[in-house]
């Protein structure tokens, strides 16, 4: 199977890099990053997968449970005896967790949301 290679529209990846500067510069001022509402979260309609491990400190599995009642398309995933590097505690997992969700976006038609997935199918 290829590398699975994310090709977004040019406009998206403009966008992207203009909330990255944003928060970049918010927290270079403040230290921290600013509060985002959970309501606003909603709005995000691109298929987003949530990773995380039963032992992760980092990001700990009940606040990406959370996160993940309020983006309408999550998927979450909990990988059991693992930190935050689930990568590489659990790497063929990892793999397979992520290419199903890659092959899955890809076989929904998620054109609409400007991404094309090579190689996930």
């Amino acid at each position: 199977m290829h590398a699975a290679i994310v090709v977004v529209h040019e406009v998206k990846r403009n966008l992207v890099r203009v909330v990255f500067k944003l928060l970049a510069e918010s927290v270079c001022e403040t230290g921290k990053l600013p509060p985002i509402p959970l309501s606003d979260l909603s709005k995000i309609k691109a298929p987003t997968l949530l990773l995380t491990g039963d032992e992760d400190v980092v990001f700990p599995s009940p606040v990406a449970e959370k996160l993940a009642r309020y983006l309408p398309n999550a998927r979450l995933h909990c990988f059991r005896k693992t930190g935050h590097s689930a990568f590489f505690e659990r790497a063929a997992e990892y793999n397979a967790v992520l290419a199903q969700f890659l092959r899955s976006v890809n076989a929904s038609g998620s054109r609409q949301f400007g991404l094309h997935i090579d190689g996930a199918g």
